[in-house]
């Protein structure tokens, strides 16, 4: 299973990195290791257009074939978005 999220993390850095965005942030279950084959997928995105956000909430559960939590850091309560940033994993960072 760890490969099956490990290749769908690639399709959406991929994807999301095409879209414009300039950071992602994974947290949750994923990033803590405790993933079952039910978890979805959280992430949190920096730099992407709102069109291409919502687009991306569509599109990358049917690309990679689990659910993804996608949010906005920037339209986050500060204390949520401190926390993301203290214990979330970025797996890209772009310009």
């Amino acid at each position: 299973m760890k490969k099956n999220i490990n290749d769908g993390i690639e399709k959406i850095i991929e994807y999301l990195k095409n879209k414009g965005c300039t950071k992602i942030i994974l947290f949750g279950s994923v990033s803590e290791g405790e993933a079952s084959k039910d978890s979805d997928i959280d992430l949190a995105v920096e730099g992407i257009v709102p069109r291409a956000f919502f687009t991306a909430i569509v599109d990358l559960p049917l690309i990679i074939g689990r659910a993804v939590d996608l949010i906005d850091l920037n339209d986050l309560p500060l204390n949520f978005r401190n926390e993301i940033l203290e214990n979330g994993r970025v797996i890209y960072e772009g310009r």
